[in-house]
């Protein structure tokens, strides 16, 4: 299988499936994105707005004609290697429609992986190759305030992948889920600030603006070296 292939499908419309889609195709890469027909929240949104033009700002600005799809069977036939964003509640959802297809010709990375491969394997879903990483390689969300688009915050410098330059290789899918640092990041940032989110009004408090204050993040450093 040619690895340098000229298309890509991103299964997961969200700030992270956009922002790969643009930043896959300012590299010369066809992408093909995948929404799923009841989370067609921010795909409505950017037809609505752009028809099929994504459009990032923040580090990565730019304009980009993107194709979208809710058919897997498109996803499938469009490119021999899918990349999937969706969050760990959404793999087993993916992989009941994958499992309709013949995969063995196909790599699918997940990013982040939560232990998908073996989500797969206990599935029954047989998949040429599946890479997982720990951390999505960019920083960003949806620009909610704008036209939708995503908003790139920065790149990670470092990902850790299993089954190179910026990536680190590891000996398992283990290894990669418990470099993930969603785990001392998210819970403890929501329960330090628990009090906060119960008694302030939603459209004022942002969790990363107000929440990570310097104590918060000595917390998790500490939880972290344990």
């Amino acid at each position: 299988m040619d690895l340098v292939q000229p298309t890509v499908s991103i299964v997961g419309a969200g700030p992270a499936g956009f922002t790969l889609a643009a930043g896959l195709q300012s590299h010369g890469r066809s992408v093909l994105l995948y929404s799923h027909p009841t989370h067609l929240r921010h795909v409505n949104h950017l037809r609505k707005q752009n028809g099929h033009l994504l459009r990032a700002i923040g580090l990565m600005e730019g304009s980009t004609s993107l194709r979208i799809t809710s058919d897997m069977s498109e996803v499938v036939a469009f490119s021999q290697i899918i990349i999937l964003t969706v969050p760990s509640t959404g793999q087993e959802t993916v992989l009941h429609e994958l499992k309709c297809f013949s995969l063995v010709r196909h790599i699918i990375v997940a990013i982040p992986g939560n232990l998908f491969s073996l989500v797969a394997d206990s599935m029954g879903v047989e998949v040429g190759c599946i890479f997982e990483t720990n951390l999505s390689p960019y920083s960003c969300r949806i620009n909610e305030e704008g036209e939708g688009e995503p908003m790139v915050l920065g790149k990670k410098e470092r990902i850790f992948i299993s089954p190179a330059t910026c990536l680190k290789w590891c000996s398992s899918v283990v290894e990669v889920c418990l470099s993930n640092v969603n785990g001392v990041f998210h819970p403890l940032m929501m329960l330090i600030n628990a009090g906060r989110i119960e008694s302030s009004d939603e459209d004022h408090f942002l969790l990363y603006r107000d929440g990570l204050t310097p104590s918060v993040a000595n917390a998790m450093l500490a939880v972290d070296h344990m």
